[in-house]
């Protein structure tokens, strides 16, 4: 019986081992080439996101660096066009500048020529308003005439000049108030105002007589022959003027038809 216990256990035993031979794995044990696979394959994987992630840090590193140099490039260029713009600015400046201190100078220049035009005028009309009165009073013995004029410049040269007279035995009265003969009387004064003895041109007066009486046009005649150097040549059929005149020159239709001169020296 002990010899069949132990024959029965060995058969046991042989049959257990028989069973592992056959199968050649013992269960709950990986087999060592299938762990090395999983490891050459997890190892390959992760070099390969390494080597994507390496591209991609230097792609944005070329990137970058691409956008720094464009960048550089483009602060080089706004540099630029601020420099140009600046100097065109400063340009600009001091040509406004000079155009202001040339505006400034002529400013000054005009209201410098105005002011002297206005001193200068004031004298002149001052002269004239002189000769006018003794001009007027030598051709009425109880007359008197003279400018009316503002002595402001502006003023004057907004407003103009007026004349008023005193006829004999009269008030005084602007120059439109006046009769014919008395304008007449006013306005050879003036000519012979505006025109002083020693003027290097002649004047030639046509019939400023007409309008004149008698011992008018006398006073006339004899304030011409006291006016020296005086080139003055009327036009007259007054015997007063004429026999005052230093020559005659008379004017006829000749025999052809033609205009004709004759002379007499006085």
């Amino acid at each position: 019986e002990a010899v069949e216990g132990e024959g029965g256990g060995d058969g046991k035993a042989e049959e257990a081992e028989g069973h592992g031979d056959a199968s050649g794995v013992v269960p709950g044990v990986v087999p060592g080439g299938r762990r090395g696979a999983d490891t050459s394959q997890e190892a390959s994987q992760e070099a390969s996101q390494e080597a994507s992630i390496e591209v991609r840090r230097l792609t944005l590193r070329a990137e970058e660096a691409d956008f720094e140099g464009r960048r550089r490039v483009l602060d080089v260029e706004e540099l630029r066009r601020y420099l140009e713009a600046a100097g065109e600015v400063k340009r600009l400046r001091a040509d406004s500048e000079a155009e202001q201190a040339a505006l400034r100078d002529a400013l000054r220049r005009l209201e410098s020529l105005t002011a002297e035009r206005g001193r200068v005028v004031l004298g002149k009309l001052s002269e004239v308003d002189g000769r006018l009165r003794a001009t007027f009073r030598a051709l009425c013995d109880d007359g008197d005439a003279s400018l009316e004029y503002a002595t402001t410049p502006a003023v004057l040269f907004e407003e103009g000049v007026s004349i008023r007279a005193r006829p004999p035995q009269s008030e005084w009265s602007h120059f439109e108030e006046l009769s014919g003969g008395q304008k007449a009387l006013v306005a050879v004064a003036l000519q012979l105002a505006l025109h002083p003895p020693d003027a290097s041109h002649p004047c030639l007066y046509d019939e400023v007589d007409a309008a004149l009486d008698t011992r008018r046009t006398k006073a006339l005649a004899d304030f011409m022959a006291q006016r020296e150097g005086a080139q003055s040549i009327f036009v007259s059929h007054r015997p007063e003027l004429l026999e005052a005149a230093t020559m005659l020159v008379g004017c006829y239709v000749g025999e052809s038809g033609g205009s004709q001169a004759v002379s007499v020296m006085a």
